[in-house]
């Protein structure tokens, strides 16, 4: 038996290895530091970058050249999280109880404040910024998420999860937000009132979150083996990703070519495309890791649909398709 289990795995090894020689058309290293966080521009035009040495950079992808820096001087307590605005106007960086935000076409502060939640000893676990950077969602350890809307100075807040906030982004305009935690819940709700207007769920704290709303459609995934790719309009299941594993884990995702692929990325370097329709694997690589413990931080589509990747060796990669 022990003869027979080392020839299976040895082939599918073998077959997974087939699956990841692929080179990027385009790569470059912003630096040799390795990062904390990192943020594409939505159209994949520009990158943020923050350090381990709490260094924050901004660059233009096409010219590689920096936009504007910031170093730890600039900030009023350790950063560990990035967001652009939408328009690439603004950029938010924020700590354990803090959110900065820069103006970087000018690199002047243009906002600070403290968070606090509904539990004293909360600190925030997710940050996003809306198209024009005058609003600000905040998601908590102990499940808030606040909604700062710099334009009238006002201030929500909704406890609408039970573990820490993940992910938190706007959605229909503004007008909604879509956010998961680790209790498990995908919820979208109205940013008015904090009703819920669609919820999904996973027995365990939820890794990945991916949301196409022109093409219907949404895809989330927890710690184990449950994911689902769903129409969020109907809540109607289009597919699951089949694959031989037990177990793998996925940390990044976008969906590409008008909501029929969806690309993942997983704990390391491996990047994989699906089929929307059947959940198959369609194609497996690998990002250039230049340390050990690479991992992809933000995926960003441009205005030609191509896929860019940032790692956390701050480099920047080009795929065909």
């Amino acid at each position: 038996m022990f003869f027979i289990w080392a020839s299976t795995a040895s082939l599918i090894t073998a077959c997974s290895e087939q699956q990841i020689t692929r080179a990027p058309d385009s790569i470059h290293r912003y630096t040799e530091v390795r990062l904390v966080a990192a943020q594409l521009a939505q159209d994949a035009s520009v990158s943020a970058l923050l350090t381990r040495g709490q260094e924050i950079s901004v660059w233009d992808n096409q010219s590689k050249a920096l936009i504007n820096h910031w170093d730890s001087t600039d900030l009023f307590e350790p950063s560990y999280m990035l967001a652009l605005s939408g328009n690439n106007q603004l950029l938010a960086t924020a700590g354990k109880q803090q959110v900065t935000l820069f103006n970087i076409a000018t690199g002047k502060l243009h906002a600070n404040w403290s968070v606090a939640g509904f539990k004293e000893n909360a600190t925030i676990a997710s940050l996003s910024l809306n198209q024009t950077g005058s609003a600000v969602l905040i998601g908590l350890t102990e499940g808030t998420i606040i909604n700062a809307n710099l334009s009238n100075d006002t201030l929500s807040m909704f406890h609408l999860h039970s573990g820490p906030v993940t992910n938190v982004s706007f959605a229909a305009l503004g007008q909604q937000i879509l956010s998961s935690s680790h209790d498990g819940k995908v919820l979208l709700w109205a940013a008015s009132n904090g009703q819920i207007i669609k919820e999904f769920s996973r027995e365990f704290r939820i890794t990945s979150l991916a949301y196409d709303e022109k093409n219907r459609r949404l895809f989330y995934a927890d710690i184990v083996d449950n994911n689902s790719i769903v129409d969020p309009t109907n809540s109607r299941e289009l597919s699951t990703l089949n694959y031989l594993e037990r177990y793998r884990y996925f940390r990044q995702a976008i969906f590409t070519e008008r909501g029929n692929t969806l690309i993942t990325s997983s704990s390391k370097q491996g990047l994989t495309r699906w089929d929307v329709k059947t959940g198959q694997e369609l194609s497996t690589w690998n990002v250039n890791a230049f340390t050990p413990g690479t991992t992809v931080l933000s995926m960003a589509l441009d205005s030609e649909g191509k896929l860019w990747t940032m790692s956390s060796d701050a480099a920047l990669e080009e795929w065909a398709d």
